[in-house]
């Protein structure tokens, strides 16, 4: 499951390996950043898409039979139902409630599964993350890559 798919860059290389892969993006972000914010922080996505849908789907026509898209704010799709996976990709939404947000999905994550944080260096993404995941015993560090940041939950 990856969360943030924009262009379809990581999308590629998770595909190439993966049986199949639930992909979560808006698609609304593009050349266009930032976009203003409403008075909890959240992005006030653009009224006019930008072309990072297209351009994913042409990045990941060789694996689309792989893929599920759904295309939907993340801070909508954590509240729905997924079915368990082996390896959470995180690289949504930046700015903290939406890291927060996002490691809602960590429930789906099987015993033994992987969650890998993208940005983990930046300062309200790591802030989520480690609010999340310092001193949670379900979830030890496996690497830290600096802006790469994996757990492996504990079975």
């Amino acid at each position: 499951m990856e969360i943030g798919s924009y262009y379809g860059r990581s999308t590629v290389a998770m595909a190439a390996v993966a049986k199949k892969m639930i992909c979560i993006d808006s698609f609304l972000f593009g050349s266009d950043l930032p976009y203003p914010r409403d008075e909890t922080g959240r992005l006030i996505p653009p009224a006019v898409k930008s072309d990072a849908r297209e351009t994913f789907e042409g990045n990941v026509a060789p694996w689309r039979d792989k893929l599920e898209v759904c295309e939907m704010d993340s801070l909508e799709a954590v509240k729905l139902d997924w079915e368990p996976v082996g390896l959470l990709f995180i690289d949504g939404g930046h700015d903290y409630e939406t890291v927060k947000s996002d490691c809602g999905f960590l429930k789906w994550v099987i015993p033994g599964g992987h969650v890998a944080f993208h940005d983990a260096s930046w300062g309200s993404v790591g802030k989520a993350i480690r609010e999340a995941m310092t001193d949670n015993p379900d979830w030890e560090v496996v690497e830290n890559y600096g802006n790469m940041l994996v757990y492996k939950r504990n079975d």
